[in-house]
C-alpha cells in the first residue's frame, strides 16, 4: 500500500483501521481485553489519528454514517449497541466538529433503532406538523423577500426541519409536548456580508413582532464549533411562534460542512492554518490524555464528559471565549488555561466579583484566576469539585510528582482503615497477607512504596481497593472451608424438600392432549423460563428446564424430547422454590428476611437458619412464587438487606 498510493494515505487508513492486537507497549492491566475494552482501544486509537490529521474523522465519520445506513440487516442485539454507540460518540463527535448534516442524520438512525415505538409515532406528528406550517412559512417567505427587495439586498431563503431526534430531545428536556416546540420548522435566510445579516433582521423586526430573549447573536460570539448566525423569534403572519436564522453564504458553508469547510482541494489536501490554530486546544487535550490516561474507557469516558456534553461558553479577561462542560467551576477553567494556572489557584473571580471555586459557570460568564507564586498546590478537595476529567487528571498528577511521601501515608492509612473494617467481619485473618494478596492484582506497580502512592494520589479508587480487599478475604475463608460440600447440590444424607408437582394443567405439549404431566424436583422450572419435556418410559412427560444438570443424559436421546410450553390460558396460583441465603451474622437479619416477604406478599413454607463457627449466617428457605421474574426481583431485594452476600437457588441434583 505505501508504494501503491503513499504515507499520506497509508497513515489514513491506518487511523481508521481497528486494532486486530494488543502492542507489547500495553500496561499488564490491559492484556487479555474484553470486548467492552477492546472497543474502547478502537476509538481511542481513532481520536489519536485524528490529532495528527483531522481527514481520519471525516473517514470515520462517513463510514459510521455508512454503517447506520445499512444496520437493518443486523441482529437487534447489535443494532442497539451499534446505535447507542453512535449517539454517545459519533454523534456528539459530529456535532462539536459542526458537521451538522452527519451529525443529525446519525441521531435520527440511532434513534429509529432505540426508540422504534417513539421514533415512528413521533415521524407521524411532526411530518403532520410540517404539512400545516408550510403555507403559513410559504406566506412568510413571499412577504420578507418583498421587503428585503425594496431594500435591494440580494437573499436566499429556505426552510431549515429540525431532526426527529431534535425534537424528541427537547420534549425531553424541557418536559413539553410536541404542540409546545415552535422551532422545529425555521426559515433561514442567506447573504452575502455579515452587514447584509444586521440589516435584514432590523428588516425581519419591522415586519414581525420579536420575543427579546430569543435574540442571539453567534456572529459576535460563534459557537465552539465555529458555528455562526443571527437567531430570532417572532410572531409570525398568523401569531404563530417562527424561528428565522441569518447567515452569510462562507457561514452556512461552515454550517453545512463544519471543520471540512476549512479543507480545500488544490493539488492534494491543503489544510487552513488560521483554522488549525483555532481548533488547537482541542487536539492538545487528545495528545494530553494519551500521555495521562492509560486505559482506554477512562480515554473515552473523559472524551464524553469533557468534549462530547453540553458546554457552557466563558470568557478570559481579554476577551477569548472558552467552551467547557457544563457544571464546570472556575478549577476547571484555570486548568484549562494552563496546567500551573490551575496549580497555583488561590481564589477566583466572576464578572468582577469574588466567587467560591466550587461557584458553577454559567455562559457568558468573564472569568479571572488569582493565583500566587507562593501558593502550596491544589486541595485534594478539588477532586470533588471540579468537573472535567482534565482537571481531575491534573490535580492527581500534581500529587503524584510533589507529595511522594505524603502520598504513601494516605495509601497507607487508606489500607490500614479498609483492613480494619474487615475485622468486623472475621479476625481470623493475617493482614500482610491479605494486603500482599491485594496487591498482586496490580502488577503493574514495582514495589509497596509505588503501589500505596497510587492509592494515596488516587490512581487506584478507595472503592476499588475495598472490592478486591473483601473478594481476597473471601478466598481466604474458601480455602479455609473449601471441605464443606456445594451447598447449592445437596447431598444423599441431607433433607430433600420435594417441590415436584403435576403439571397437565399448567404446561402444554405441541399438538398432544391427555398425556400425564410432571413438573420435577431436579431444576423446579417456573413460568417464564424455556423449558423442555422428556418421554419417560410408562410415567408421562418430564418438565425441566434447559439449562438442568440432566439435560446432558437427555440429550443423548433426542427421539424422546419434546417441546413444551407454559399455558397462557391457565396458571398454577404459585410455585414452590428453595433458596440458599448466606451473610454475616447480626441482630435483626432473620426479620429484616422475614418483613421482606411479608412486604413482597410472599408466603414461606419453611425456614431454617444457624450459624457458622467464624460469624457466617446461613439460611434456608421454601417459598411460593408465581415466576421467575418474581423471583429474581425477590432475591434483588434479599441481596439489598445488610449483611447479606450471596443468594442461590437450590436445585436438588447430584453431581455427575
Amino acid at each position: 500500500m505505501l508504494s501503491l498510493f503513499g504515507e499520506e494515505v497509508v497513515n489514513l487508513v491506518d487511523g481508521v483501521t481497528k486494532l486486530t492486537k494488543i502492542s507489547d507497549t500495553t500496561a499488564p492491566h490491559q492484556k487479555g481485553l474484553s470486548k467492552e475494552e477492546r472497543q474502547a482501544e478502537n476509538l481511542r486509537k481513532i481520536f489519536l489519528a485524528m490529532a495528527k490529521d483531522l481527514r481520519v474523522i471525516f473517514i470515520k465519520l462517513a463510514d459510521r454514517l455508512h454503517n447506520m445506513r445499512t444496520l437493518s440487516s443486523l441482529p437487534e442485539n447489535k443494532q442497539k449497541s451499534i446505535s447507542m454507540e453512535t449517539i454517545e460518540i459519533f454523534a456528539p463527535m459530529a456535532n462539536r466538529l459542526g458537521i451538522w448534516h452527519i451529525k443529525n442524520e446519525l441521531e435520527d438512525l440511532a434513534f429509529k433503532y432505540l426508540e422504534p415505538g417513539v421514533y415512528s409515532t413521533l415521524m407521524k406528528e411532526v411530518d403532520t406538523r410540517r404539512a400545516k406550517s408550510n403555507k403559513i412559512f410559504k406566506e412568510a417567505t413571499e412577504l420578507l423577500n418583498k421587503e428585503l427587495i425594496k431594500n435591494d439586498i440580494k437573499a436566499t431563503i429556505e426552510s431549515r426541519f429540525k431532526h426527529y431526534y431534535g425534537i424528541y430531545q427537547k420534549m425531553n428536556n424541557k418536559e413539553k409536548g410536541l404542540e409546545e416546540i415552535y422551532d422545529f420548522t425555521a426559515l433561514r435566510v442567506i447573504v452575502p456580508t455579515v452587514s447584509n445579516c444586521y440589516g435584514v433582521l432590523g428588516i425581519i423586526h419591522s415586519i414581525w413582532v420579536p420575543l427579546p430573549d430569543r435574540i442571539k447573536d453567534y456572529i459576535a460570539t460563534p459557537k465552539a464549533n465555529g458555528y455562526q448566525s443571527l437567531h430570532t423569534t417572532v410572531f409570525g403572519p398568523s401569531g404563530e411562534l417562527m424561528e428565522l436564522q441569518i447567515r452569510t453564504w462562507q457561514m452556512h458553508r461552515i454550517d453545512e460542512f463544519g471543520i471540512a469547510a476549512h479543507w480545500q482541494y488544490k493539488e492534494g489536501w491543503k489544510d487552513d492554518r488560521k483554522f488549525q490554530k483555532q481548533i488547537t486546544p482541542f487536539i492538545q487535550q487528545l495528545i494530553d490524555w494519551q500521555a495521562d490516561l492509560k486505559d482506554a474507557k477512562e480515554f473515552i469516558q473523559s472524551l464524553k464528559m469533557d468534549f462530547l456534553n453540553s458546554q457552557v461558553f466563558v470568557f478570559t479577561p481579554g476577551g477569548d471565549l472558552l467552551d467547557l462542560p457544563a457544571n464546570s467551576t472556575p478549577i476547571d477553567f484555570a486548568y484549562r488555561i494552563h496546567t500551573e494556572v490551575g496549580n497555583k489557584c488561590v481564589g477566583a473571580k466572576v464578572n468582577s466579583k469574588i466567587v467560591p471555586l466550587n461557584y458553577k459557570l454559567q455562559n457568558g460568564d468573564i472569568v479571572e484566576i488569582i493565583t500566587s507564586n507562593v501558593s502550596s498546590g491544589p486541595s485534594r478537595d478539588w477532586m470533588n469539585i471540579c468537573n472535567t476529567s482534565s482537571a481531575k487528571n491534573k490535580i492527581r498528577n500534581w500529587f503524584k510528582k510533589e507529595k511522594r511521601e505524603e502520598n504513601i501515608l494516605r495509601g497507607k492509612e487508606i489500607t490500614d482503615r479498609e483492613i480494619r473494617k474487615l475485622r468486623r467481619i472475621w479476625r481470623g485473618f493475617s493482614k500482610k497477607d491479605l494486603f500482599e494478596r491485594v496487591m498482586k492484582r496490580y502488577p503493574a506497580y514495582n514495589s509497596e512504596e509505588e503501589f500505596l502512592a497510587a492509592i494515596g494520589y488516587g490512581d487506584i479508587p478507595v472503592v476499588q481497593i475495598s472490592k478486591i480487599l473483601r473478594e481476597e478475604l473471601d478466598n481466604i475463608i474458601g480455602k479455609i472451608e473449601e471441605k464443606k460440600s456445594d451447598p447449592t447440590e445437596l447431598s444423599e444424607k441431607q433433607e430433600r424438600i420435594d417441590l415436584s408437582y403435576d403439571g397437565e394443567n399448567f404446561i402444554q405439549v405441541k399438538d398432544i392432549k391427555n398425556l400425564v404431566i410432571r413438573v420435577v424436583r431436579c431444576c423446579n422450572p417456573l413460568p417464564g423460563e424455556d423449558i423442555i419435556g422428556y418421554i419417560t418410559q410408562g410415567r408421562g412427560v418430564s418438565v425441566h428446564r434447559r439449562i438442568c444438570h440432566n439435560f446432558k443424559f437427555f440429550s443423548r436421546y433426542k427421539e424422546r424430547l419434546i417441546e413444551v410450553n407454559w399455558s397462557l390460558k391457565k396458571q398454577k396460583n404459585v410455585y414452590p422454590v428453595q433458596l440458599l441465603i448466606n451473610g454475616w451474622d447480626r441482630p435483626g437479619m432473620l426479620n429484616d428476611l422475614t418483613s421482606l416477604l411479608k412486604d413482597e406478599l410472599i408466603n414461606s413454607r419453611s425456614i431454617s437458619a444457624y450459624t457458622e463457627r467464624m460469624g457466617e449466617a446461613v439460611v434456608k428457605i421454601v417459598i411460593d412464587v408465581k415466576d421467575i421474574q418474581q423471583l429474581n426481583n425477590l432475591i434483588k431485594k434479599i441481596k439489598n438487606i445488610n449483611g447479606i452476600t450471596q443468594v442461590k437457588r437450590i436445585v436438588q441434583e447430584k453431581k455427575s
